[in-house]
């Protein structure tokens, strides 16, 4: 079947079910598709980009986070961003690396339970993770 040349007696172009692919469908006229059911069932979940960057106090284990910024669709062109204390100072490679001195987060709040953190934690339960260094994120944020 050719389906951009479907033409119906009348000579109006037919647009096949986008489901079963039929031009023939009762859901053309109103009806239900027979294989809408199985079709939704069928249905992979949406994975949501998260585009995420993660600046830290340091590259050590027990360095924290000190800034970071996500987007994730469908608000894409608003960015989530802040600045959080990591209760210890910031070393001087990361500092130069980052350009975030201690004075810019000496009030500023904690990561862990503010509100970016639990609406990251709660995108990346359905989304994907899209980030430069996505390892070394990925060690922070799990801590």
């Amino acid at each position: 079947m050719n389906l951009d040349n479907d033409y119906d007696s009348d000579g109006n172009n037919i647009v096949p079910c986008p489901i079963c692919l039929s031009t023939h469908c009762p859901g053309d006229e109103g009806g239900k598709c027979p294989e809408e059911d199985e079709f939704i069932k069928s249905k992979q979940p949406v994975m949501i980009p998260v585009f995420l960057d993660v600046e830290t106090s340091g590259f050590a284990d027990d360095d924290k986070i000190v800034e970071l910024a996500f987007k994730a669709p469908p608000a894409v062109s608003m960015i989530s961003h802040s600045l959080f204390n990591p209760e210890r100072p910031i070393g001087h490679e990361a500092m130069a690396v980052t350009h975030i001195t201690n004075k810019m987060v000496s009030e500023a709040p904690l990561f862990l339970g503010s509100p970016l953190h639990t609406t990251l934690s709660n995108l990346l339960k359905e989304g994907v993770l899209v980030a430069h260094n996505a390892d070394f994120d990925m060690k922070f944020l799990k801590r």
